[in-house]
């Protein structure tokens, strides 16, 4: 894959569709993006850990795409970077009623200014917003940034 491209994979797993999204998400997204309308099933799970960064016309095609496929579908969002975590918080229906199962959440010591990220998982979001991690460096309890996971307000999921 050339640097900077945007790539697809669909897999069947577990009775759900798994659409790994690979590279920045930009105008030349739309195509592939537009491609799995007619191809994917009912249930389909969006892996985010693979874009290295979004655009707004990346905002745009993903907006424009969902709008259309999420019809008779069930859309799950997962490993939701941070990019596309500010995206979620920022942008009024961005994930248009998908849930999202997941973000990797960068964490800062505040002892020793090492950085991590983590996996949080949003089964629980009362559980995900009181989640911590101890520093890889120095084992102080690091958090969440605050505000991280505002988009977990139901009026910022839902459909635009």
């Amino acid at each position: 894959m050339p640097k900077g491209s945007f790539k697809i994979s669909r897999e069947a797993r577990g009775g759900r569709d798994v659409i790994s999204l690979v590279g920045p998400l930009d105008a030349g997204a739309d195509a592939q993006l537009n491609s799995l309308i007619e191809h994917a099933g009912r249930i389909c799970m969006f892996d985010f850990g693979g874009i290295s960064n979004i655009t707004s016309d990346g905002v745009r095609a993903w907006m424009l795409f969902l709008r259309e496929f999420r019809v008779n579908r069930q859309i799950f969002l997962s490993n939701c970077t941070p990019g596309i975590v500010a995206h979620l918080n920022m942008t009024q229906g961005f994930a248009q009623g998908a849930t999202v199962q997941s973000v990797l959440a960068p964490m800062r010591c505040p002892k020793c200014s090492d950085q991590t990220g983590v996996t949080v998982d949003l089964a629980s979001p009362s559980v995900a917003q009181n989640a911590s991690a101890s520093c890889p460096t120095c084992g102080t309890k690091i958090t969440i940034p605050t505000g991280y996971l505002d988009f977990l307000d139901a009026k910022k999921t839902g459909p635009s």
